[in-house]
């Protein structure tokens, strides 16, 4: 195969890996400009030529960065340069390339490659790096060829050995990677975080949650988190945020952080677990029913957590990377608090007059069951995540008209009807599921479990009650059923992040100590001095015989022309040069400056060239013919 259409080949190779990766971290209008141009270059370069003035692809790179210098703020870094670089490599993909520009082509790859690893290290993270290094290496061993002479024709075998050379060094940079890991000093302090947050989070809860947005986070089929601990029978309710203010359209928290309030537990079941959150670019963690304790552990240092007075906790800077948090909570769904009730009263100021009159029609001899009643009725209307209500007064759409919804139509009727008929209450947003992995032991929480669910306060107690139909698991769930592959898979990459999550500072240190007392108990061991000479001899002699015996089965194996361009190499530094690497042999022999040896040196090299670039084979005969040849230039 021809090197030049080689290089090609491998260079759209691994543009389109890249692309393949960053696909899900950029905006609509970069994935089709990159794939638009992407495609006309492949057009151009192995179909029909068509002429792009280089000119006009330098404005439009000066373009796109000013465009990025705009858009670029210090909540959101990384995602405009990815989407920027994607595109300048899109358009230098465009020219016509020599040397230089595919080496321009394979730096904007690897700060792509770099960027991403800003955004998301996860398995398939250190799949894409191992086979990232494979091609690179073999991008760079085919540069070599082509800087040498882009007309050479590579052999199948010579194909073969540089693809082999290429896979060497991956294969010996896993081990040395792993020691590195292991052993390279860690610390506890942040020494790099260039990431305060981004514009938008990725999970689906923020300071506030409107009718109907919830459906769309649930059509995410994302992991948000994984939660360590034992299984617990049913549905388990993560706690991540809470709302007190509905104004007919949205909801959102106005209780001021000073007023303090003092909670009761009640004896009750608790459990621990560890949470393995992904990158929310939020502020919130999300605990077990009523949490009672939560440890950051060494994240203390870059996230110090908030634990507020409605049980939520929050973190004192986007959490913008995985981390890993312990908790302990208490398996209950109710507690005891002395919080002001008066905030969680509140109705909206044009709250539709059928709305008021059904409310009351559930109002009983206590608020238990008034709550239940609301309830039950409740569990009557539909659950959909389609064709919800819309527009002006959504709720009462949702009550007469629409009757169906989800579960933040079904939380804001029952926390509104609730608060008709002066019971206080609030609406909680976090998780709810059921996914179980019985060999990892551990939760698994999707973008699709979003749930927001109601806290009623009833004689001095916040009391959960979730109006959402029952059948709302089964709809979440048809969304995309888990199959065992992907629950496989899904288990390496719990594992993948538990190991690399909690080799912490601590388990270093632990590593340390485990080596060390492994060494002294060695030293303490009676050693006969005369048993380890003799070992050390029969060692010594059996790898120098190893080296001997490969030293003559590579020179036994090796081909004709490899003999003779060591041999040339040599006899090019007798005449005085030194053959750089990136140089041609010819080149090296034009730096002669006796015209007579360098006369003899170009024929010996022409025929040798002819031979390695050829499809002419070097025989014995010929082999010693050239090496007589060359051996008598000096």
């Amino acid at each position: 195969m021809n090197i030049e259409k080689l290089v090609k080949i491998n260079t759209y190779l691994v543009s389109g890996l890249i692309y393949v990766l960053v696909f899900p971290h950029i905006s609509v209008i970069y994935k089709l400009s990159f794939l638009f141009l992407f495609i006309v270059t492949l057009y151009r370069d192995f179909f029909r030529d068509l002429y792009i003035p280089r000119i006009f692809l330098n404005i439009a790179a000066v373009i796109l960065i000013v465009f990025m210098a705009v858009r670029t703020n210090i909540n959101d870094i990384v995602t405009p340069v990815l989407e920027t670089l994607l595109l300048l490599l899109s358009l230098k993909l465009l020219e016509y390339k020599k040397f230089r520009d595919y080496m321009q082509i394979y730096l904007l790859i690897t700060l792509i490659f770099a960027g991403y690893s800003i955004l998301s290290i996860s398995m398939v993270f250190l799949i894409y790096l191992i086979l990232f290094i494979f091609l690179l290496n073999f991008s760079i061993i085919l540069l070599t060829y082509y800087n040498e002479d882009n007309r050479v024709q590579l052999t199948k075998k010579q194909l073969q050995t540089i693809i082999t050379k290429s896979v060497v060094i991956p294969v010996l940079s896993i081990p040395l990677t792993a020691l590195l890991f292991l052993f390279l000093p860690r610390t506890n302090y942040p020494l790099l975080n260039i990431m305060p947050g981004q514009s938008k989070g990725k999970t689906g809860f923020s300071d506030n949650v409107s009718l109907g947005e919830v459906s769309s986070i649930q059509e995410n089929n994302q992991t948000v988190f994984r939660v360590s601990m034992e299984k617990i029978g049913g549905e388990v309710y993560f706690r991540g945020i809470t709302f007190n203010m509905f104004d007919g359209k949205s909801w959102k928290n106005t209780i001021p952080e000073n007023i303090k309030s003092k909670k009761t537990f009640p004896p009750a079941k608790t459990v621990s677990y560890t949470v393995y959150l992904e990158p929310t670019y939020d502020t919130y963690l999300f605990t077990v029913d009523v949490p009672y304790r939560v440890d950051l552990g060494q994240n203390r240092l870059n996230y110090y957590p908030y634990f507020h007075r409605d049980l939520t906790v929050t973190t004192s800077l986007p959490i913008t990377q995985k981390i890993k948090y312990d908790g302990v909570s208490i398996l209950t769904d109710r507690y005891e608090d002395d919080t002001p009730v008066g905030y969680f009263l509140l109705l909206p100021p044009d709250l539709s007059k059928n709305v008021l009159n059904y409310a009351k029609k559930f109002k009983d001899s206590d608020d238990y069951k008034t709550a239940d009643n609301i309830v039950k009725e409740l569990f009557k209307l539909e659950y959909s995540l389609a064709d919800l209500p819309t527009g002006e007064n959504q709720l009462e759409k949702f009550l007469f008209v629409k009757k169906r919804g989800n579960c933040e139509y079904f939380a804001t009727a029952m926390a509104v009807m609730l608060r008709i008929n002066n019971i206080p209450s609030r609406v909680v947003g976090g998780y709810k599921t059921s996914t179980y992995n019985d060999v990892g032991k551990y939760y698994l929480v999707k973008e699709k479990d979003a749930h927001l669910w109601v806290e009623a306060y009833i004689n001095g107690k916040w009391v959960r009650f979730d109006p959402t139909p029952p059948i709302r698991t089964q709809v979440i769930q048809t969304i995309e059923r888990p199959s065992k592959l992907k629950l496989l898979y899904d288990t390496i990459n719990y594992y993948y992040n538990v190991f690399i999550l909690n080799y912490d500072f601590s388990k270093q240190m632990a590593l340390y100590k485990t080596v060390g007392s492994k060494i002294s108990s060695i030293r303490k061991i009676d050693i006969d001095k005369q048993k380890i000479t003799i070992y050390l001899i029969y060692i010594v002699v059996i790898l120098t015989v190893v080296s001997v015996l490969a030293l003559i089965y590579r020179y036994m194996t090796e081909s004709y022309e490899k003999r003779l361009v060591r041999l040339l190499i040599k006899q090019l530094k007798k005449a005085g040069v030194e053959k750089r690497d990136n140089e041609g042999f010819e080149e090296s022999v034009m730096k002669i400056e006796d015209l007579y040896q360098r006369d003899r040196f170009l024929k010996v090299v022409r025929d040798v060239e002819s031979y390695i670039y050829g499809k002419r084979k070097m025989d014995k005969v010929e082999f010693e013919k050239l090496k007589k040849e060359l051996s008598g230039i000096i």
